[in-house]
């Protein structure tokens, strides 16, 4: 955490989430390709700084990002890895009716299996 902190501070710094802030958040150490995540339908206006939503942003594929401003009608979100939220994919103004609900436990690997499945049929089918 410590280095991906002193790689990524600035953006969080500059909106005054400090290191020990992040530190408390869920899943502080992010999420990974294959993880599955587990949510829960928390209302809306109970989000919290911090927490990781799935929203429908600007793309075909929900999304799921941390919030990092939340004002109880919408919120902004980012991804930990992003260098910045992306308007183009509606990270600035998350309100109620794109919001899908909060992760709140992560299965590291466990989505692996469809991941290869899925690949494995696409690389068919481009084969025909």
């Amino acid at each position: 955490f410590d280095e991906w902190w002193e790689a990524n501070k600035g953006w969080y710094e500059e909106r005054e989430i400090t290191k020990e802030e992040f530190e408390e958040y869920p899943s502080k150490n992010g999420f990974n390709k294959g993880d599955v995540m587990v949510v829960f339908g928390t209302p809306f206006e109970k989000l919290k700084k911090g927490e990781v939503i799935i929203f429908q942003g600007g793309i075909d594929t929900p999304i799921i990002h941390r919030v990092t401003f939340f004002n109880g009608t919408k919120a902004q979100t980012k991804g930990d890895n992003n260098s910045r939220s992306d308007p183009t994919h509606g990270e600035e103004n998350i309100t109620e009716e794109r919001y899908f609900g909060r992760a709140v436990l992560r299965i590291p690997y466990a989505g692996w299996l469809k991941i290869i499945m899925v690949e494995a049929f696409n690389s068919f089918k481009r084969g025909f």
